[in-house]
């Protein structure tokens, strides 16, 4: 299975103008994404970035697209999302002051306002879009016309197997 990456470095990102780049993962690579992220499958999926320098830091800008099918929480059948997201993420290879403190507990600052470290100064571009799809995508995916009266027989099913049942009959 072919592992979806596309690595760029910090240091080849010009601070005149900002670095377009898209990206389509390729047939080997989707599957390797749906095991990734934990679904049944992923269709296809695409990104166009804009990497640009960002004072000591590196903004990586964009938007994918992506289909994907998950399993229905109730039936366990397949559903189909379709997934549009936006998204921006900061990273820099200066190390942060914080990570230099050897004390026990430190305040780190809030993740949205602080790049993220890189040791090496590199960015995994693809793994950031499939990082920002697990986030966009469906957490509970249910099929719109599923049967409810599983879910609850389901829970029915779940009371009888109670290993502490056997306690119940004690107790009378």
């Amino acid at each position: 299975m072919t592992k979806f990456s596309k690595i760029v470095f910090i240091e080849s990102i010009s601070k005149r103008a900002p670095r377009e780049q898209s990206l389509k993962a390729k047939a080997e690579e989707l599957k390797y994404i749906a095991e990734w992220i934990d679904v049944l499958e992923v269709k296809n999926l695409s990104a166009d970035l804009i990497l640009e320098h960002n004072g000591g830091s590196i903004k990586v800008s964009g938007s994918l697209k992506a289909d994907i099918v998950q399993a229905c929480i109730v039936s366990l059948e397949p559903v189909d999302e379709h997934v549009e997201e936006k998204f921006e993420s900061f990273f820099t290879d200066i190390k942060p002051k914080y990570l230099e403190l050897a004390v026990e507990e430190i305040l780190v600052p809030d993740e949205e306002t602080v790049p993220e470290y890189t040791e090496d100064g590199s960015i995994d571009i693809a793994e950031l879009v499939v990082q920002h799809l697990s986030l966009a995508m469906n957490e509970y995916p249910r099929l719109e016309d599923v049967d409810k009266s599983k879910l609850i027989k389901q829970e029915e099913d779940i009371k009888k197997d109670n290993p502490f049942a056997v306690l119940k009959d004690l107790q009378d």
